[in-house]
């Protein structure tokens, strides 16, 4: 099915090409040979006879003379003859030959959908593509076409593999041509199929019901765009832009939620050349708490989620704090109270809870209403001398309660998490578990000054003088198993326990003074060591513990433990390293 002359679109060293790939079949086929023999004898008796006539418009060559006259003639017969070699090709006259579809780029492709012409004809070199083809045309096939004569070859000279190009989906496609009977050889040639963005079905990756807590970071939820059969693919056939007001755009996501009611938009815009226009904007928003802390007589300024408020370390500490929601995309209060010396005083949505001129010890926080259907409140202390405590969640204590009146609030910091999707904090590096549980918090401590130091004997042992907790570890360093895990007392404030590293001499199983004893004394430096709780002596061979001596601050500087486990502690091998340590 002839189209228009598609020999004169090749480039000039192709048409030369077939011009001599004629030329040798001419010689080649001998009765077409002579034939064409005779119309060139008969062209150039024209011509001379033209030459020789003083009337140089005779034989239809009006207006040309001379060698003029010869070249035209002669170009005439080249015409012929390249008419009628290819026409034999084409018509498969000459039995004997065979050809090449990649034979000087005389076969190309041509486009279709159905018996619509997409793309070409189009004649292949190195590298040629079809190029963008657009999405609605997906669908497609392909016929091959003879350069020379502007003829599609038929179906049953070649197969072509291309049902990956028929199927409704975008992306790159490559089709193989391999010729059939007279016909040898392979073409291969790409094209991409790509389409409208706006024409795109889109679904919404959010979480959350849409609701997102603004931390300081990015927030950047997802579209899913499907064209056809084809997902596309984000960042690559299209990139994301967020807003706050449907006018400026960014991509990467949005790092404040500072507009009306907290609402927010997501749209997709074409980015690969192959795709082209944008989709709708989707909505979603953004639920952001900014929240202060009073102390050393003034406010320390607003804190947004994730942020510290108060100095965070150090012994300043954080007297009254205060919560408000930074937009009202959902309903509900966010309700906080504080303990400053035993005393609870509580308050919400922007009211102050604590004592101005008191230390707070403990804090809890939470959520009401939409704001608790959507997400978990967590917040976390820093504690002076224990520094940041683990993560509380939902009105649990955060602090130091009842535990050691020394020890009060230095900052605080409050998250949102999404209850769909959401991520929740990790806990402090000391504590695995919520900071009310006393001897979790204070096993993480003991356990974090001994890991990695080692022992002449297979034990260790870890002291704190705060907590008035110890520990007792077997093992290696790096390796070390607790195994014991006791209440103990240590030294009062004119007395302290001295704090370092020791190990373990001398033993002495009783030692009276007076009317008092303790026994199993094992010593690690000096005069100091560990010993049970001193007794009163009523015989020589009966001794009653005094009551209340564990947990406290209360030996002149020794570590006492019960009368069981002094025993324990009295049997352990000299060289047992000894750490002792503090938090205030």
């Amino acid at each position: 099915m002839p189209k228009s002359d598609i020999a004169q679109q090749l480039p000039l060293h192709k048409r030369i090409m077939a011009v001599a790939v004629s030329a040798v079949m001419v010689m080649t086929l001998c009765p077409l040979a002579q034939a064409l023999a005779d119309t060139t004898d008969n062209a150039k008796a024209k011509a001379a006879a033209a030459s020789s006539s003083d009337d140089s418009t005779q034989s239809g060559l009006e207006g040309l003379s001379g060698k003029t006259a010869v070249s035209a003639v002669a170009d005439e017969a080249t015409a012929v003859v390249s008419e009628k070699v290819s026409r034999g090709i084409i018509d498969n006259e000459f039995d004997d030959e065979s050809y090449k579809l990649d034979e000087s780029g005389i076969y190309g492709f041509a486009l279709f959908k159905g018996d619509t012409l997409i793309k070409g004809p189009i004649f292949l070199e190195d590298g040629t593509s079809f190029g963008e083809v657009d999405f609605n045309t997906a669908g497609l096939n392909i016929r091959v076409v003879n350069g020379l004569t502007d003829e599609y070859l038929d179906s049953a000279d070649y197969e072509a593999n291309f049902s990956k190009a028929r199927t409704n989906s975008v992306g790159t496609k490559t089709i193989t041509v391999t010729g059939k009977g007279s016909y040898s050889g392979t073409l291969h040639f790409t094209f991409t199929v790509g389409g409208k963005i706006s024409d795109a079905k889109v679904s919404t990756s959010f979480k959350n019901g849409g609701y997102y807590a603004y931390t300081g970071g990015r927030i950047a939820p997802g579209l899913t765009l499907k064209l056809g059969e084809s997902t596309l693919k984000a960042g690559t056939d299209y990139e994301l832009e967020y807003s706050t007001d449907k006018k400026n755009w960014t991509t990467g996501g949005l790092v404040s939620g500072n507009s009306k009611d907290g609402v927010a938009y997501v749209r997709a815009v074409s980015k690969d050349p192959a795709f082209t226009g944008q989709t709708g904007a989707y909505k979603f928003h953004i639920v952001g708490l900014k929240y202060n802390s009073y102390g050393q007589g003034k406010w320390k300024g607003w804190a947004n989620l994730g942020q510290t408020s108060g100095a965070g370390s150090g012994t300043k500490k954080v007297g009254c704090v205060k919560v408000v929601k930074t937009n009202s995309a959902l309903s509900g209060d966010i309700s906080y109270s504080v303990l400053n010396d035993k005393k609870w005083k509580s308050s919400k949505n922007g009211g102050t809870a604590g004592v101005s001129g008191q230390a707070a010890q403990t804090m809890k926080f939470s959520l009401s209403g939409k704001l608790k259907d959507h997400f978990d409140i967590y917040y976390r202390v820093c504690v002076s001398g224990a520094g940041w405590m683990a993560w509380a969640k939902n009105g649990s204590y955060a602090g130091v309660k009842n535990f050691h009146s020394k020890m009060k609030i230095t900052g605080y910091q409050v998250k949102l998490v999404e209850k769909s999707g959401g991520s929740r904090p990790a806990n402090a590096s000391l504590s695995t578990v919520y900071a009310s549980n006393w001897d979790s918090f204070a096993k993480d401590i003991l356990y974090s000054r001994i890991k990695n130091k080692s022992s002449k004997s297979s034990y260790t042992i870890s002291v704190d003088t705060t907590f008035n907790r110890l520990a007792i570890y077997k093992g290696s360093k790096g390796k070390w198993k607790l195994v014991k895990y006791w209440v103990c007392g240590t030294g009062i404030k004119s007395r302290p326990t001295t704090k370092g590293d020791f190990t373990l001499k001398s033993r002495n199983a009783r030692i009276d003074s007076g009317k008092i004893s303790y026994y199993n004394f094992h010593g690690y430096g000096g005069s100091l060591g560990f010993h049970s709780v001193t007794c009163k002596v009523y015989t020589k061979k009966l001794s009653k513990p005094i009551s209340k001596q564990l947990g406290k601050n209360i030996s002149h500087g020794c570590v006492r433990v019960s009368m069981k486990n002094s025993k324990y502690i009295y049997k352990l091998p000299n060289g047992t390293s000894v750490a002792i340590r503090g938090l205030v």
